[in-house]
């Protein structure tokens, strides 16, 4: 996951599996490690909300380059 990449949020169902929300976009706008973990900050394109998960919770939709 690098800076610039499209990316849609995931989210896990008790079980176990995943499913996409429908209409939540957003765009990486820093990736930051600690302690050997990555944490990309991202701006959700419809709110302009600023947050940050694990890249386990997003799929790429498309690369920068």
């Amino acid at each position: 996951m690098n800076i610039g990449d499209l990316v849609r949020g995931v989210y896990r169902r008790r079980d176990g599996s995943t499913d996409l929300q429908p209409g939540w976009l957003a765009l990486v706008i820093e990736v930051k490690e600690s302690n050997g973990y990555i944490h990309p900050n991202f701006m959700i394109l419809d709110t302009g909300e600023i947050g940050s998960c694990s890249p386990t919770l997003l799929e790429v939709v498309s690369e920068s380059r």
